[in-house]
């Protein structure tokens, strides 16, 4: 199960028409079951719409072994009710969660949801088998590894699960037990240029040291699927559903540049004909690989700024600096494919004038998109314990989304950030070159539609949004 978050809980008011993912985890994790003999369903509450309710009893209804939920910080809460719903029904029915959030906060999260049974930490692939085959069995899920167990109202841990070596050995992606996958799932206006679209990861974990970043479930490794498995997951999107462009969502997808050349030699070999973006470090890039991407495809490359100075990407252990920066961004331009920028402001050292220089800096480059959220001290990062050291801090797990501020440097206050986070949209979007830009990449009358709509989304969010 996907806990049902909907568009208003990812962005608030600023919804413009967000990325709606599939459940990534829980393709992987269903192919896994699938495999050694298991009947699996997914019920993708958010795509679905599915109320807390609604998803309760469908899991009643089919009355299964055990229900497994992938839960982010923001979705904890939801996940806890649904499996609250089901156990206030059905005791015999194990509940189960993973997830990033679980894996950073285990024991708090647990104290706090008594209904939730059995926790799965760190990487979850071969963890849900065993304890599907030893469900039954106190004594044998003590042996499985990777676990969190409740016993008399105690907590207990299992030996930590190593994380897998070959990724290349995981089944691919069970879409077809998702709803639709090409009408479901759609990627913001400004991050497609064909459809339909899919999704892929083909890494897992990063190698950067962010101090706002979790890295609870990968630590600081960095495990890639191969080339030739990723072309193996390419043809199963473009033979079984059509799909015509690609979104890779790794953190890192420039994390092997040989992995990259090894790609292109199969794109050319095997004739495939794919639009694609992704997200990667702007230490990763260089005029050499970047040219080879956009042969490839590649059109448009995201990179994690986050702040237009040097003392803020300092504290935040970027690992970069603004010279860099700039040069990645007119090397990217120069190859072709269009920088999109990820920035944040609210940082613990933030102050106005730093912001005003992270507005600044963004205009200045030469982005044709730019996202700018509400830096969030999340569970599992290096920030999370100390965040109150550096100001006003609301640890409140429904509310932590990137948009809604729960996060305050000493020296500003909630509404000073709304209104730098409302400048600077309105100072780089409502500029002539960045609105004929977008004027020239409309492809078909629906992505016309959701410009029109993301247009008067952002209206009202710069006329209307208070601090919240």
């Amino acid at each position: 199960v996907s806990s049902p978050l909907t568009l208003w809980d990812r962005y608030g008011s600023f919804n413009l028409g967000g990325t709606e993912m599939p459940p990534f985890g829980l393709t992987n994790l269903a192919a896994m079951l699938i495999r050694h003999g298991f009947d699996v369903e997914i019920i993708d509450g958010e795509a679905l719409r599915l109320t807390c309710e609604e998803i309760a009893e469908l899991i009643l209804e089919k009355a299964p072994l055990f229900v497994g939920f992938t839960s982010v910080t923001l979705s904890i809460h939801k996940t806890a009710k649904i499996a609250a719903l089901v156990k206030s029904k059905n005791r015999d029915i194990k509940t189960i969660v993973g997830g990033p959030h679980l894996t950073a906060a285990p024991e708090k999260t647990f104290e706090m949801f008594p209904h939730l049974d059995i926790g799965v930490i760190g990487e979850g692939d071969i963890t849900i088998v065993e304890l599907a085959e030893n469900i039954n069995s106190e004594d044998k899920l003590l042996k499985v590894k990777g676990l969190l167990l409740r016993n008399d109202n105690k907590l207990y841990f299992t030996e930590p699960r190593p994380l897998i070596e070959n990724l290349d050995s995981l089944p691919l992606p069970a879409w077809n037990l998702l709803p639709k996958i090409t009408e479901y799932y759609m990627p913001s206006l400004n991050s497609y240029n064909r459809s339909p679209v899919g999704f892929l990861v083909t890494t897992r974990g990063c190698y950067a040291k962010c101090n706002y970043c979790s890295r609870a479930v990968y630590q600081n490794t960095v495990r890639q699927f191969s080339a030739e498995y990723i072309v193996k997951m390419i043809e199963d999107l473009q033979n079984n559903y059509h799909i015509k462009e690609i979104v890779f969502e790794d953190d890192e997808f420039l994390a092997e540049r040989n992995r990259i050349i090894r790609l292109h030699e199969l794109f050319k070999k095997k004739k495939i004909n794919l639009s694609w973006s992704c997200l990667t470090r702007i230490n990763r890039a260089d005029p050499e690989i970047l040219r080879i991407m956009k042969d490839m495809g590649c059109w448009q490359i995201a990179y994690g700024i986050e702040s237009g100075n040097q003392k803020v990407l300092n504290f935040l252990k970027k690992g970069t600096n603004i010279e860099k920066i700039e040069e990645t961004i007119k090397w990217t331009k120069k190859a072709g494919i269009l920088p999109k920028g990820f920035f944040m402001l609210g940082h613990p050292v933030d102050s106005r004038d730093t912001i005003r220089d992270t507005i600044n800096f963004a205009k200045r480059l030469d982005l044709r998109d730019f996202q700018i959220s509400i830096f969030t001290p999340l569970p599992g990062s290096e920030i999370y314990k100390d965040a109150h050291k550096y100001g006003w801090f609301d640890d409140n797990w429904e509310k932590m989304n990137y948009w809604n501020i729960l996060f305050v440097p000493n020296g500003l206050s909630a509404e000073e950030l709304r209104a730098f986070q409302k400048r600077a949209f309105k100072e780089f979007y409502f500029r002539p070159k960045i609105i004929i830009s977008y004027i020239f990449r409309l492809r078909s009358k629906d992505q016309l539609l959701k410009l029109l709509r993301a247009f008067f989304a952002l209206l009202k969010f710069l006329i209307f949004e208070k601090r919240k």
